[in-house]
């Protein structure tokens, strides 16, 4: 008992901010099993989206308090060479791999190698030189000012870093991170446009980002890209190790994550999905979880654009993307999705403390500091996910202090403290609207739907998570 007291003084000193992390106080009510009608209405509709063509196929897995609820593997992985999903395809995770690096960046936080309000600049030092953009509509005029204060370790968990995606933004800095070769984690080789030699490695592409101008000032807004890819880069330097041993060693060993890595090994390649792109028919991206109903919409056709047996991902690429280098099954990455739920551990493995998971879990953005996208819809960010700090709307259903994120092929988990879920739904569809069908989901499992009260009778009450609801929806009985 005396040596415990002492390693938690230790850890507290070492990493005072985590001694201020509160817990949510959403949970408080017991938990309430989800109805095996919603579970029925969940798996039809899903198999419903992937007969008329959302994704060739798909993995669904869902568990509540440890134990299976959902286990759905349907359609094809690959659908050119006919290739039937199974239950450990391999699947390219990009942004889903942020959570990950996330998770060892805070292991470092609690064992004093890295503090949140470190300044990047600590690690990498080509950042004390980073100026923030201040306006200019071309690359050869860009006019800067120096940052109000130092880029912390803070910002890029959090996406306060002022980093874009070459593709997501008009200003000329965008345009020089597409110029200078700065990927957003495809794998594939990308050549600079200005003549410059290719990235070689994570710690070339940090020092790259270091010499593009800040998007924003530090901590002043919410603006999603290659933040958590220079956060790979300090896990790496703090650690001492490349991102992706340290990843193997510290966070997917432990938890039995045998199949997730930032290299595929030559015996698991048969195993990787087939990737496709197609055109979404969600008429305005007007926020995160914009969306169209699949029970009433056409989709798009698909197109292959990453052939499984000719992918990047098949090759040991040499920059271990933070932000989205990893490949991974969906039955590890509910192991992930569990151990988060459960404050850091799964089984005898415990990878974060509770109080630090507790902290990554709610918002931490600063007051201002949202983007439109995220506040429209009740949403927050942590360190590594997306928080739903609202009440549940049309939007999203799932409760007030549940937590997720998404890969851009199509990768989905989200985690339900208050009933004490976690669930993680995997495709690889690039556009196309999966994540119409993954809210859909949700919204089987988790939407309160009035009941019609009887002619001359008082109007029922509108059912928990707990109780019957038919399945109405005419196409997801027939899939049924």
């Amino acid at each position: 008992m005396n040596s415990l007291r002492l390693s938690l003084v230790l850890l507290l000193s070492a990493s005072p901010q985590l001694a201020a992390a509160k817990a949510p106080v959403c949970e408080t009510a017991a938990s309430r099993p989800i109805s095996s009608q919603r579970i029925a209405k969940a798996e039809a509709m899903l198999a419903d989206a992937i007969r008329r063509g959302f994704a060739p196929g798909a993995i669904l897995v869902v568990n509540q308090r440890g134990r299976p609820l959902i286990d759905q593997v349907i359609g094809l992985a690959d659908r050119e060479r006919n290739v039937a999903m199974r239950r450990d395809a391999l699947f390219r995770l990009y942004s889903m791999t942020k959570p990950v690096t996330s998770v060892a960046a805070m292991q470092l936080v609690e064992q004093g190698k890295v503090g949140l309000d470190d300044p990047v600049s600590k690690f990498i030092p080509a950042f004390a030189a980073t100026q923030v953009y201040q306006s200019g509509a071309s690359v050869t005029d860009i006019k800067t000012e120096k940052p109000v204060r130092p880029l912390t370790v803070r910002d890029l968990l959090r996406h306060t870093a002022g980093m874009p995606y070459k593709a997501d933004g008009p200003t000329s800095v965008e345009r020089l991170y597409a110029l200078r070769g700065i990927d957003m984690g495809s794998g594939a080789d990308i050549p600079p446009m200005d003549g410059s030699p290719r990235v070689g490695s994570t710690a070339e592409l940090a020092e790259r980002i270091a010499g593009i101008p800040l998007r924003d000032q530090p901590g002043a807004r919410f603006r999603y890209g290659n933040a958590v890819d220079v956060l790979g880069r300090v896990v790496e330097v703090a650690s001492g190790e490349r991102l992706r041993d340290y990843v193997a060693k510290h966070v997917a060993g432990p938890l039995g994550m045998t199949d997730s890595s930032f290299l595929i090994p030559v015996e698991a390649r048969p195993r990787l999905t087939a990737a496709y792109t197609a055109k979404s028919k969600v008429p305005a991206e007007t926020s995160v979880l914009a969306r169209i109903d699949p029970a009433t919409t056409t989709p798009e056709p698909l197109a292959l654009i990453d052939d499984p047996t000719k992918s990047p991902y098949l090759l040991d690429r040499p920059i271990d993307y933070g932000g989205a280098g990893m490949v991974g099954t969906a039955g590890d990455y509910l192991r992930l999705a569990e151990a988060l739920r459960q404050g850091g551990r799964l089984g005898q493995s415990r990878i974060l403390n509770k109080a630090t998971v507790d902290q990554m879990r709610v918002n931490q953005l600063p007051k201002g500091a949202r983007s439109p996208e995220l506040a429209k819809v009740g949403l927050g960010f942590g360190y590594g996910f997306a928080v739903h700090d609202a009440a549940p709307t049309k939007d999203l259903s799932f409760p007030r202090c549940g937590f997720f994120w998404s890969g851009a092929a199509s990768t989905y988990f989200w985690i339900d403290p208050a009933n004490q879920v976690s669930g993680v739904l995997m495709t690889q569809v690039f556009g196309g609207d999966v994540r119409s069908v993954w809210l859909s989901v949700l919204d089987a499992l988790y939407k309160e739907e009035p009941a019609k009260p009887r002619r001359g009778a008082q109007a029922v009450r509108p059912p928990s998570i707990g109780m019957a609801v038919p399945v109405t929806n005419s196409a997801a009985s027939e899939a049924r």
